[in-house]
């Protein structure tokens, strides 16, 4: 057992089964490769926020507060954090004796979730004398680091940075934020091996369509006519585990846990989803995929940056007639994912390596 401590730094608390996973997936993969490492308790204000705050109507409230009760169960359980919970800039200086810390994945460079601007602790601002600065998978959303200024004096200390898409690394190329950024995989593709925290509870018998999207009104009406079709099409009921209702699913579970989701998404005979960690798990566990793309563009960003990536563009839909014009069954060819998922790999496993 390596003796070198590895923490972590990303949304692991958020009412988002992605990011819950994405955390989760991380921790795996680098205790696999010997290290102890924990996920740093850190709850920002903004976050803790977002998560307690009711929602619109008691119903909605007394929903949100089972899924928090959900969560909360699964990180628990599956997840290693920091012993005591950090709130402010100055408690980071509790931790101690940390070979590396790494940042990432999820949005935590998107300031618009930060609070508005953005959080130096994802820039990991606190970061001891002599400890690895690593970046993987970082994103911005659709937003670029270089119209912020003097964001450069942060990026520009980390050992290594891989982000999650091309139009950042791009652009912290093009504007020296960083000498050699990488486009990495995303942290849920390091491990293929779920079985550990996969549910098969909520998991109905015989074939049906999972649905799930991270959307706005317009958007959800986009994929509900594609479900509408696919049901059409294939004959199939449609079983919904994102987190509002929609009315073309034959069953709506949105009181379910992180290990429920992944043991619909794994059960499933189709896929339909606007969403990134939709669109990564499925292909993680080779799901044939219908991946509606967002009204907004900026929503795009993500999930087709890795399907160009990876040459696999042929699972993206944006107009409901591609349903008649694609094979929706089709057995895409992974060569591209697995060269990326390996890379990325590799690109953190040098990272975390001493100098």
């Amino acid at each position: 057992m390596n003796s070198k401590t590895v923490y972590t730094l990303t949304f692991h608390s958020v009412l988002n089964h992605g990011a819950v996973l994405q955390a989760y997936a991380l921790q795996n993969y680098i205790l696999s490769k010997g290290y102890k490492s924990e996920i740093i308790n850190y709850r920002p204000w903004y976050l803790t926020y977002q998560v307690l705050r009711p929602a619109k109507g008691i119903n909605k409230t007394i929903l949100k507060y089972k899924r928090l009760y959900l969560f909360k169960k699964f990180t628990t359980k599956h997840l290693a954090l920091s012993r005591n919970s950090i709130t402010s800039q100055s408690q980071f200086s509790k931790l101690e004796n940390y070979h590396a810390v790494v940042c990432g994945s999820d949005q935590i460079w998107n300031k618009h979730i930060t609070g508005k601007k953005h959080d130096p602790a994802f820039f990991l601002s606190f970061a001891s004398e002599g400890a690895r600065k690593i970046a993987y998978a970082a994103s911005a959303g659709g937003n670029l680091l270089s119209q912020e200024p003097g964001l450069g004096s942060h990026t520009k200390t980390f050992d290594s940075i891989g982000v999650r898409e091309q139009h950042l690394k791009q652009d912290i190329l093009d504007h020296k934020l960083h000498h050699s950024p990488e486009l990495v995989a995303d942290p849920t593709f390091l491990i293929s091996d779920y079985k550990a925290i996969t549910s098969l509870k909520r998991v109905p018998s015989g074939k049906y369509i999972v649905s799930y999207e991270v959307s706005s009104d317009e958007t959800r009406t986009k994929l509900n006519a594609f479900l509408l079709k696919l049901k059409e099409m294939t004959g199939l009921p449609v079983y919904h585990i994102g987190d509002k209702k929609i009315s073309a699913a034959d069953v709506c579970l949105l009181d379910i846990s992180p290990s429920d989701w992944v043991g619909l998404i794994q059960s499933a005979s189709l896929v339909c989803t606007n969403s990134f960690h939709g669109t990564a798990l499925s292909l993680n566990f080779n799901k044939p995929l219908v991946f509606v793309t967002h009204i907004e563009d900026e929503k795009n960003a993500r999930p087709l940056s890795l399907l160009n990536k990876t040459n696999l563009e042929c699972v993206s839909y944006k107009n409901i007639e591609e349903l008649e014009s694609k094979d929706i069954w089709q057995v895409y060819d992974k060569t591209k994912l697995n060269d990326f998922i390996h890379f990325s790999q590799r690109f953190l496993d040098q990272a975390l390596s001493s100098k």
